[in-house]
């Protein structure tokens, strides 16, 4: 297998346990990291978290599971710090534990990696296990029982080796949150690098804002240096000195913004010789070259050069300067020319200039390394080509707030200008507090042939030796992204994952978009490559402008328990198209979130599918007898099958309908209960034509914000008609007094034949009035009702008057709302 790619590992399967738990959570797991070429025991505290099966690694093949077990529940935490705890959940899940060994491989890339536990009953959350490539010691004191703070201050530092990792944990005590000290020896000159993972380990849903402060004193107490949030890191901090004098130092951890919440923060102290820029340049190169780079941010006498071997494939490159680097430089790899700066270049005049012939791809490399500073490239482009031109700036940690023009050489014409970005222009979905926002990227076409400039410079005209940016220019290519549409942004993680059981099926909406700059048309379809044996993917072809597809996964009952990351992609269903088309999967799952924003997020290339075993209950759907037509219902036949006994309540809901359609709310079959009609209604506004509905069915129990407990299964897609409407009524306008009768008179358009007979009746009357009968649908185009009003209606003027006809359909009655009437009620006159 290739580095890269996910794996699963599954392990003995026990029987089946009796009662199923539903989907596991993890609330909790510890350590959050280790070290390369080692076996650590790692413990994840959640709900659910019962009958394991494996874990599921998505970016790396370098993590193997040697074992997973159930053990015991926690141990009690006696400083009733809250974040020990695993998240909320309600029904059966209950707190739970499970133990597992991975080895780490001794060439397992350094920095995060993507994990998800496997359970019978599916996947956990996405959680981040971080691997370095310095020894890791644990901090010597016990969070769960701490009661005062035993390593912080000089005297009760907690010495070191240099060149280390601690995995440690700041608890709010009485007094406060404490603060970690630790002890290393240097020598005069030594480099000695500092860097801290924190806010980064923090579990999803985090909201305290949290951030860490990392300090060096000498052996006398003096600070020499200290830093909170860097750039880079974008929460986290990381400084470097060089040791003044032969002697000990002292690394201190504390809160530089303490949480809101009374709770224990989790960190990784890396602290070694390490060399950690803050900025790598060139930030890019060509595929398979090496690359001779200057190291920026490291204290004078440090060497600032080094030389990167950049891997084959294009795109983002995660670049360890050193062995002990913790977290990476990002890099980028693009084929093409690399052009880089020659100041000076801060007009057009002067402008840095690409190879003469060169075209698409191609990319400028600079740094704005003062305040104010502009730099200028010139380049040659053809009439009407599209390129997509992007600037990488934030995301390469970059401090730069980038904004770039283009203009013709040698012209006064003012250029439009490039800031922020959205998501469709880079190309990814519901980016939210993404950095990459804060690059600019633009869709370009040469209004001619010719010379062309392209001015990067800061929107708040900073600069700094830091200060990096790349623009690479590519083609446009024609084609569309998906990823999984999130079914509630509050709970972005109860369903970003797809569980499937045995025999059954599991519903989703797949969203899609075009690539930047992307003109798509005709007709496309999904591709699933990657499943799990005995996995099927059921999708409709669709138009390439469609934004949402119902899909289902099907698991053939005999299918292993077993999950796999699986590449979802669009292709035109014309096979030469197909040949060209552009496409790509990307996901965004927040991690760490301030207020309803996510501010450490992960970017996922594949959808995480698993099998899971046989769920308690399966649901069919039958379709609606006659189409449904605007303002008007139908109902679609459920049939619940309960499995091994289970008469728990199932909730069935309509899931992502077509624009204009609405489903019943709040359907329960409780008990024995096996059946229902459940309702669907058509507005105005929605579209005639085919569509596929899915239908999903879920237990009540588990928690809405993670999901924890929750069972799913699916229906097979149901087809559904919309037509256009049988009627069109236009009313008169009607008066009548309290304690009369009174007629309601209007004129039927028939707009289309209609099956069997017609009854019409008015609904939504105002309190006091009553209908004497249903008006039978004739041969007149006139319709009148007799209403009867109470000596206590209510009076008043009321515009929402619904005429309601219902069409006997051979046994299914269909419903459609024909028009609206005006009535007012006036008070009885005094008799003369």
């Amino acid at each position: 297998m290739k580095p890269g790619l996910a794996v699963f590992v599954c392990l003995a399967v026990p029987a089946a346990a009796a009662e199923y738990a539903g989907a596991p959570r993890v609330g909790n797991f510890t350590p959050r990291g280790w070290h390369r070429g080692s076996t650590v025991e790692v413990e994840f505290n959640g709900l659910a978290l019962k009958d394991p099966r494996g874990i599921l690694f998505t970016d790396t093949d370098k993590i193997r599971v040697l074992k997973t077990a159930e053990a015991a529940p926690p141990p009690r935490d006696n400083n009733n710090n809250n974040n020990n705890r695993p998240r909320r959940g309600g029904g059966r899940e209950g707190n739970t534990r499970i133990v597992a060994t991975l080895e780490i491989a001794p060439d397992c890339p350094q920095g995060q990696h993507s994990l998800r536990l496997q359970t019978a009953a599916g996947l956990t959350d996405l959680v981040l296990f971080n691997v370095g490539g310095l020894p890791t010691v644990q901090e010597v004191e016990d969070p769960r029982q701490q009661k005062t703070d035993e390593n912080g201050t000089a005297d009760t530092a907690q010495k070191i080796e240099f060149g280390s990792t601690v995995n440690g944990t700041l608890v709010t005590l009485p007094e406060g949150m404490e603060q970690d000290w630790f002890r290393v020896e240097a020598k005069k000159g030594q480099l000695i690098s500092a860097e801290a993972e924190c806010s980064r380990l923090c579990a999803s849903g985090r909201e305290d804002g949290f951030e860490a402060l990392l300090t060096v004193r000498d052996a006398a107490g003096k600070i020499l240096a200290s830093a909170d949030s860097q750039p880079l890191l974008l929460i986290d901090p990381f400084l470097a000195i060089a040791a003044p004098e032969d002697g000990a130092y002292y690394i201190s951890v504390s809160a530089a913004l303490p949480p809101e919440n009374n709770r224990r923060i989790p960190y990784r102290l890396h602290a070694g010789e390490f060399r950690r820029p803050s900025a790598v340049y060139p930030a890019g190169g060509n595929p398979s070259e090496k690359l001779a780079v200057r190291l920026i941010g490291l204290p004078s006498g440090v060497s600032d050069k080094a030389e990167v071997t950049l891997p084959a494939k294009e795109g983002v490159f995660a670049f360890n300067v050193d062995d002990g680097t913790p977290t990476a430089n990002p890099m980028r790899v693009l084929s093409g020319a690399n052009v880089l700066e020659q100041e000076p270049n801060d007009s057009q005049e002067t402008a840095t200039a690409v190879t003469a012939g060169s075209t698409a791809p191609f990319a400028l490399n600079g740094i704005l390394e003062k305040p104010g500073d502009t730099d200028c490239f010139s380049f040659g482009a053809k009439k009407g080509e599209r390129l997509n031109v992007r600037l990488y700036g934030q995301a390469l940690g970059s401090p730069i707030d980038a904004g770039f023009t283009i203009a013709k050489a040698g012209s006064n014409s003012k250029a439009n200008r490039a800031e922020d970005s959205n998501d469709d222009a880079l190309g990814i979905f519901d980016g939210q507090t993404t950095r990459e926002r804060l690059d600019p990227a633009e869709v370009w076409s040469a209004p001619e042939d010719g010379e062309y400039v392209l001015t990067v410079s800061d929107t708040r005209g900073k600069g700094g030796p830091d200060f990096v940016y790349r623009v690479e220019f590519t083609g446009v290519r024609d084609g569309l992204l998906t990823t999984l549409s999130p079914v509630d942004n509050n709970a972005r993680q109860a369903r970003d994952s797809v569980t499937v059981g045995r025999g059954n099926r599991a519903g989703v909406i797949i969203a899609t978009k075009p690539l930047p700059g992307a003109n798509v048309e005709g007709e496309y379809e999904l591709v699933a490559r990657g499943l799990p044996a005995g996995v099927k993917l059921v999708a409709p072809h669709f138009k390439a402008s469609d934004r949402r597809v119902p899909v289902l996964f099907e698991a053939a009952a005999d299918a292993a328990v077993s999950a796999a990351a699986v590449e979802l992609i669009a292709l035109p269903t014309d096979a030469e198209k197909a040949k060209t088309a552009g496409f790509g999967y990307n996901q965004s799952i927040p991690l760490v979130t301030l207020g309803n924003d996510p501010v450490w997020q992960v970017m996922v290339d594949k959808l995480s599918l698993a099998v899971a075993e046989d769920v308690p209950f399966t649901i069919t759907a039958k379709a609606p007898a006659s189409p449904l037509s605007k303002n008007s219902e139908t109902t679609v036949e459920i049939t619940l099958t309960r499995n091994n006994g289970y008469t728990g309540d199932v909730v069935v809901m309509l899931e992502q309908p077509p624009r204009g359609v609405n489903g019943q709310q709040n359907v329960v079959l409780t008990g024995d209960e096996t059946k229902v009609d459940f309702r669907l209604s058509g507005e105005g506004g929605v579209q005639p034509g085919k569509y596929n509905l899915s239908f999903s069915a879920r237990n009540r129990e588990g928690n809405d914000r993670t999901g924890a407990g929750r069972i799913w299964a699916a229906s097979a897609a149901v087809p559904l008609e919309v037509s256009d409407p049988w009627f069109r009524v236009k009313f008169a306008r009607t008066r009548i007094e309290r304690g009369k009768s009174g007629t309601m008179t209007g004129t039927i358009e028939r707009l289309r034949e209609f099956p069997g007979r017609a009854t019409a009746a008015l609904i939504r009357l105002p309190r006091g009035l009553s209908l004497t009968e249903p008006v039978a649908l004739g041969e007149t185009d006139k319709l009148s009702f007799q209403l009867q009003a109470s000596d206590d209606a209510l009076v008043g003027s009321y515009n929402g008057v619904a005429c309601e006809i219902v069409v006997d359909n051979g046994g299914s009655p269909l419903k459609q709302i024909a028009g609206y009437g005006s009535l007012r009620v006036d008070p009885a006159r005094k008799a003369e």
